[in-house]
């Protein structure tokens, strides 16, 4: 249980340093996906956000990726 909060907050880095597991092999196509649509959504939120706001658009994208990534890695992490 641990392993997978560790997971949900840290991703690969936080399963790295504590476990010294990379993300398993079948996970690692969907967190590349992954990398791409929270960049994605980042670069759309910087153009796209109201006057004077960019940066919290920018970060709000980030979080909104990261807590979904997260959900579906703790999720999807097979058994150590």
């Amino acid at each position: 249980m641990l392993r997978r909060i560790v997971a949900f907050f840290g991703h690969a880095p936080a399963l790295w340093l504590l476990y010294r597991e990379t993300i398993p092999t079948p996970l690692r196509r969907p967190n590349a996906i992954a990398v791409l649509l929270t960049l994605s959504a980042m670069a759309a939120a910087y153009a796209l956000a109201p006057g004077g706001s960019p940066g919290m658009a920018t970060l709000v994208a980030w979080i909104v990726g990261h807590v979904a990534w997260g959900a579906f890695l703790a999720i999807r992490l097979p058994e150590a």
